[in-house]
């Protein structure tokens, strides 16, 4: 995660982490006040961006 202040958080280094209402990923992201749609958009969107910056160059 990253903080409004540019600091860099690992939660998990995990390349399958678990995603269920269970799993450690989810609960670690929700005490850093994120929930789980926040958590999917944050893990989504730099994935689309790197997709279409690729795309259109």
């Amino acid at each position: 995660m990253v903080t409004d202040d540019n600091e860099y958080y690992f939660l998990e280094i995990n390349t399958i982490p678990g995603l269920t209402s269970t799993s450690l990923l989810p609960k670690s992201a929700s005490c850093f006040g994120y929930s789980f749609e926040e958590l999917a958009k944050k893990m989504v969107d730099p994935a689309i961006e790197r997709f279409f910056s690729k795309c259109l160059v």
